[in-house]
């Protein structure tokens, strides 16, 4: 449905890792209209959709707090997330931080359990919903642009042949990789 040019600096193995979370996070982060100065959240900050989300958000002109498995809040830090929280040693319902848009990369979280910490017209987007991303053409087109830019980086955990993809699925399941993993056909 959607095509675009590789990016120009990226790798194939780069260059694969982008539409998915990428795509996911730009459809649903103007679908809430993120923009300038906005406080967003984005849960689940170290997987494909969330690596993509906080830079991107990042690239909007969003302020930016992580929730992540505590291996993967030094890697939200360096993406662009100016507060980043283990998701196991924190309780939301201590936070007293207040938010214009929390994004649920992971689906993992309700509304309910963080309504509290939208401001009054705040959005809650999820990825676990009746809503799926678009793909559009342009999107892409955006995505290589960033990434040329060095505004979004492809993050590649591991990488794996094609005879091994049970080992890459099975890898995948575990919950514990961080950005893309990525299967060559060669």
């Amino acid at each position: 449905r959607a095509i675009a040019l590789k990016p120009k600096k990226a790798s194939y193995e780069q260059a694969c890792t982008l539409p998915f979370g990428g795509n996911t996070s730009l459809y649903f982060l103007k679908k809430a209209g993120v923009s300038n100065g906005m406080n967003v959240l984005i849960y689940g900050s170290s997987g494909a959709v969330g690596t993509s989300a906080v830079q991107i958000a990042k690239h909007l002109g969003a302020n930016v707090t992580a929730i992540s498995g505590k291996d993967g809040m030094q890697l939200s830090k360096k993406l662009g997330a100016e507060k980043v929280f283990d998701y196991k040693t924190t309780d939301l319902s201590d936070l007293k931080l207040k938010f214009d848009v929390i994004f649920d990369a992971v689906g993992k979280i309700s509304q309910s359990k963080v309504a509290h910490l939208l401001v009054d017209d705040g959005k809650y987007i999820t990825v676990d919903s009746l809503d799926v991303a678009k793909e559009s053409s342009a999107d892409l087109e955006k995505l290589a642009k960033m990434f040329d830019s060095g505004t979004l980086v492809a993050i590649i955990d591991k990488t794996f042949t094609l005879d091994e993809i049970v080992e890459a699925n099975r890898y995948v399941d575990t919950g514990r990789k961080k950005g893309s993993v990525v299967i060559q056909i060669r």
